[in-house]
């Protein structure tokens, strides 16, 4: 049997959090890069000494990785747009509303293979996310964000195909309060699921944005 390398990276806005080597049957290695907690920052952090992050730096790590001939998967796991729930003081509809567009586009530009929005991807409303998905490039997934007759507004999960590896990306967040949703418990609606998409995919990667509740 061959082996397969996978190498899951998560990365904050900042810096890279975490470096997960996980190893399964096969011989190909697939790079699983992952960001959260973005908070609609699109420029590197202010740390003076050695300031991280930013769309460009992001793409340049991603032109490195493909230029490398590695097979690679690009995730969100929400909190992409916005810094909070609610808009700060100061910061106009408007100035907020460029910012997303900015990000979306660099990410339809990086690439994008799944993200699963959080509460702060909300915070002009859900009329202007779901504007923001027919824009994207790349697919919504949440198995326990509704409307709120409890309807799914996004897949529950996506499967993709890297290099001979199939991934299933399963989208959750946790429980938070909006006048135009249905936030079911998290776990729940992955016990749900979990069982459907493991079948299908090699590995099954879970993007939650998850509170330390759910933890």
């Amino acid at each position: 049997m061959m082996k397969i390398y996978i190498n899951i990276a998560v990365f904050s806005f900042a810096m890279l959090v975490s470096l997960i080597n996980a190893q399964t049957a096969g011989s190909m290695s697939v790079h699983v890069l992952g960001t959260t907690n973005v908070n609609g920052e699109t420029d590197p952090c202010g740390w003076k000494k050695k300031p991280l992050g930013g769309l460009a730096r992001k793409a340049t790590i991603i032109d490195e990785l493909v230029s490398s001939n590695n097979e690679v998967a690009i995730v969100d796991a929400g909190n992409l747009f916005f810094k909070k729930d609610q808009l700060s003081p100061g910061v106009t509809t408007e100035i907020a509303s460029v910012t997303a567009d900015i990000i979306l586009n660099a990410f339809n530009e990086i690439g994008c293979d799944a993200f699963s929005p959080g509460s702060q991807d909300f915070a002009l409303g859900l009329d202007f996310l779901l504007k923001m998905e027919k824009s994207a490039n790349f697919p919504f997934v949440s198995a326990n964000i509704k409307d709120i007759t409890g309807n799914h507004l996004f897949r529950p999960y996506q499967i993709v195909s890297k290099g001979g590896v199939s991934l299933g990306f399963i989208g959750l967040a946790s429980q938070f309060t909006h006048p135009d949703l249905q936030i079911d418990d998290p776990i729940e609606a992955l016990k749900g699921i979990i069982d459907e998409v493991a079948s299908q995919v090699d590995l099954v990667v879970l993007l939650f944005n998850s509170e330390e509740k759910d933890i």
